[in-house]
């Protein structure tokens, strides 16, 4: 730590300090929050449901698709066709971390104690995020389409093997293949709007279209979807991206039961909330503290001081429920996420 000397008065700690911190854009995390909405049967209901469960997993109801009989002439015998129904399970997730603080240590430190835990609760906030990146970028790579029935010959320059779309070079600058992508979406009947979640080398096919304008003999300008650029997909190529239908993933939070009413626990821990949202994640983390005494001597320069002393225990959590598309059997039917890959020949 940098501490002062003791002519130095608390008038002079810096509140505001410079620091290498940096942090993820976290799209991801964003893009469930913004597809929630259209996600099919969330309702206020199931909502409620989702923020107040303690179980981790739970089912929803699904109705798997089928191929009904038809016959050439009417008849008294109807055909059976009597349909069924399903389950799907929804997965629960959390992630938890925090900091111990030690008030009396910056006392005579050049860094404000307040100004300390910020930055320590950014670097939480930032840690929790980057979990939750890991674990939703999973989820979306886990539900890309394995098939794709019609699509372009390779010849074209589009190519679909190893439960993924390939655009060769020539295809990404010299052909509409945002358009043709979404053309071969509803071919094989996802026929809703989409996003993509991409690296953002996505951007380098974009700025190459946005060169050529409408006076232009190449003039291939076309309307992409909104992106979520995303630093944090694996990436081997000139950019790998998610192409998804809106509604295919919700998001939901919860605040588990302790929290949520704020219990005082006989040995001092207080359960909470934090007051506002927390940056990175976008929303509020449930939260836990207690102040005690405590020997800190090991954890000084000056091993005679803060022998008795007391230390802040915080620690911060966020809970969640990933709703994602249904699909009865995705080794044969496709999925409204397809991953895209823009090669660099």
């Amino acid at each position: 730590m940098a501490y002062t000397d003791l002519t130095t008065t608390k008038d002079f700690q810096a509140l505001k300090v410079k620091t290498d911190f940096r942090a993820n854009q976290f799209q991801t995390i964003q893009m469930f929050k913004d597809l929630t909405s259209d996600y099919v049967g969330l309702t206020p209901e199931l909502i409620n449901f989702l923020q107040t469960k303690m179980q981790r997993d739970f089912t929803i109801p699904v109705i798997p698709d089928e191929t009904f009989a038809v016959t050439t002439h009417e008849s008294f015998v109807i055909p059976a066709n009597y349909g069924t129904t399903g389950t799907m399970t929804a997965t629960t997730y959390t992630h938890w971390s925090g900091f111990r603080h030690l008030e009396a240590s910056y006392n005579e430190n050049q860094v404000a104690s307040d100004t300390a835990k910020i930055d320590k609760l950014m670097k939480v906030a930032r840690a929790i995020a980057t979990a939750m990146t890991t674990q939703l970028l999973s989820i979306v790579d886990a539900n890309k389409s394995q098939v794709f029935d019609k699509n372009f010959a390779s010849n074209d320059g589009f190519s679909f093997a190893a439960s993924a779309m390939s655009l060769t070079k020539g295809a990404q600058e010299e052909s509409l293949f945002m358009s043709i992508l979404d053309k071969l979406m509803k071919d094989n009947n996802v026929n809703g709007d989409n996003v993509m979640l991409s690296h953002p080398g996505i951007f380098l096919a974009q700025f190459i279209k946005d060169m050529y304008g409408a006076n232009n003999d190449k003039n291939i300008q076309e309307q992409f979807p909104k992106i979520y650029p995303e630093t944090t997909i694996t990436n081997a190529d000139r950019w790998t991206a998610y192409l998804i239908e809106k509604g295919s993933f919700g998001i939901v939070p919860n605040i588990p039961f302790d929290y949520r009413n704020r219990k005082l626990s006989g040995d001092g821990w207080q359960f909470g909330t934090t007051a506002g949202t927390v940056p990175f994640v976008n929303d509020n983390l449930f939260t836990l503290h207690r102040n005690s005494a405590t020997d800190a001597s090991g954890h000084s320069t000056n091993t005679s001081a803060y022998h008795t002393t007391t230390e802040d225990e915080y620690g911060f959590g966020y809970k969640y429920t990933v709703l994602a598309p249904y699909n009865r059997d995705i080794t044969s039917f496709i999925n409204p996420v397809v991953k895209v890959k823009g090669l660099t020949a």
